[in-house]
Order: structure tokens, then C-alpha cells, then sequence
């Protein structure tokens, strides 16, 4: 015990895993058929695609390889799944009530993607592998059928988006951040006055927090939004790491 509690990153684990397992104690509802349907769809279809995994290859992508573990009876998965599907975006979005919404993933945030399509919101997904998935596995899942209309928008309209263009509410994964770190000053560009961007996968899987913290990624991410001066900014530290951005 001692050992745990000298070890900051142990501590941030072993913390992360008594809140995990406590939200999904809290979970209303059984959605585990559901998402192991979604998430083998995807491992297999990844599988057939004979796609090269190895690390030199696609780097520590985690797209490519998450789903194998999500399809899998891996205890405690379906906490992880839980958390990882957003409840953060989903408790900001029913606060936030957002008009137009911007998704960078999904596949995996299709609890977050029902609830604004609930709410109204007009709904934009950015045209990636993750809309790929969602269209091939996920759209037409029975468990959760989606009827609403959306629109799409390359990473070129990111970049440089047409006049007018704007969101009250954005999610992006980390990877994406850190894929082009530009991406970053793009999409607090593109949030409205009072707009909200969340983060996801946000603390390097709690690497973050060890003292060898400047060589991760994500370091940059930080160092970027902290230069801002238009922005208020928090971190949640549990499970995968969240990020919470309100532009003024």
C-alpha cells in the first residue's frame, strides 16, 4: 500500500478504476448487446481490410486497435465503454441545449450523438474513418436506430471554413488534436460565443500524470490552449481524461 501511495500515477490509476467502476454500477440500463454487436461489426470489418497494425505502421493508433478489446468479454469493458461514450458531453450538451453540434467521432459517441439529435440540434460529422464506422456498423443498429438527417464536412472546411460557419458544441478525440495540432486553434475558431468543445482521451491513457509528462503528445495540446486568451479551460483527470473548453 505504501508503494501505491508514493506513486502519483499509480494513485491516478488506481483512482480512475474506483470511478470507473462506479459509474457503471450507476448505469439505468443494459446496453451491452448492443455495443458488442457494434464494436465486433467493426473489429471484424477492420480485420478483413488486412490493414498493416503494427506500430511502424499506423503508429499508437488507438481506432484501429480499441475495438478488438470492446468486442471482447474483458471485464470491466462495458464501464469503459460507458465512460468513453461521452456522459460528460451528454450532461453539458442537455445544459448547453446546443443549436448546431460538430462530431469528430461517432462510432463510439453514438449515446451522445442520439441525445443532440433529442435536443434538435442541426448535427455535422467530420468525414473520417469514424464516420465510416458509424455509417457501417452503427447507424443502423436495432438496438439504437438513428432516423435523423446530417450533414458532413471535410477536415478542409476545418481548416478553412466557409463565412458563417460555426457550432455550439464540439467533440474531438485527442488523436485528432494531436494528428495536427493546428486542429486545435481551428475548432476553438469555429465554436460560437459561449460554444463548448469536449475532449476525449484526453490524459495519454493517465501517462499525463507521470513525471515524464513533457514527452507525451498531448503536452503540445495543453501548452497551446493555455496561450489562449479567449477561452476558459478544465481538466477531468478520471478514466480516459477529459477536457472541457467554453470560448468566451
Amino acid at each position: 500500500m505504501r508503494e501505491i501511495l508514493n506513486n502519483k500515477f499509480m494513485m491516478v490509476a488506481a483512482i480512475t478504476n474506483e470511478i470507473t467502476r462506479s459509474y457503471g454500477s450507476r448505469l439505468q440500463y443494459d446496453y451491452d448487446e448492443a455495443v458488442i454487436d457494434i464494436s465486433k461489426s467493426i473489429s471484424d470489418y477492420i480485420a478483413e481490410a488486412n490493414l498493416d497494425r503494427r506500430i511502424i505502421a499506423v503508429g499508437a493508433e488507438p481506432r484501429i486497435h480499441v475495438w478488438d478489446l470492446f468486442a471482447s468479454n474483458m471485464d470491466g469493458w462495458k464501464d469503459h465503454m460507458y465512460l468513453a461514450s461521452g456522459p460528460y458531453a451528454q450532461m453539458i450538451t442537455q445544459i448547453k441545449s446546443p443549436s448546431s453540434s460538430l462530431i469528430f467521432e461517432p462510432d463510439r459517441q453514438f449515446e451522445l450523438v442520439a441525445t443532440l439529435s433529442d435536443l434538435g440540434s442541426e448535427i455535422n460529422f467530420v468525414n473520417n474513418e469514424c464516420l465510416l464506422m458509424f455509417e457501417r456498423s452503427v447507424r443502423d443498429q436495432p438496438s439504437y436506430p438513428f432516423s435523423f438527417d446530417y450533414n458532413t464536412l471535410d477536415m478542409q472546411d476545418i481548416d478553412s471554413p466557409p463565412e458563417g460557419l460555426g457550432f455550439d458544441f464540439i467533440s474531438v478525440g485527442m488523436v485528432d488534436l494531436v494528428n495536427d495540432y493546428s486542429t486545435i486553434e481551428n475548432c476553438v475558431n469555429l465554436l460560437n460565443s459561449g460554444g463548448v468543445m469536449y475532449v476525449a482521451y484526453a490524459n495519454e491513457s493517465g501517462r499525463l500524470y507521470s513525471e515524464d509528462y513533457y514527452v507525451e503528445p498531448v503536452t503540445e495540446v495543453y501548452e497551446r490552449l493555455l496561450a489562449m486568451d479567449n477561452i476558459s479551460t478544465y481538466h477531468m483527470s478520471n478514466s480516459i481524461g477529459f477536457q472541457i473548453v467554453i470560448k468566451d
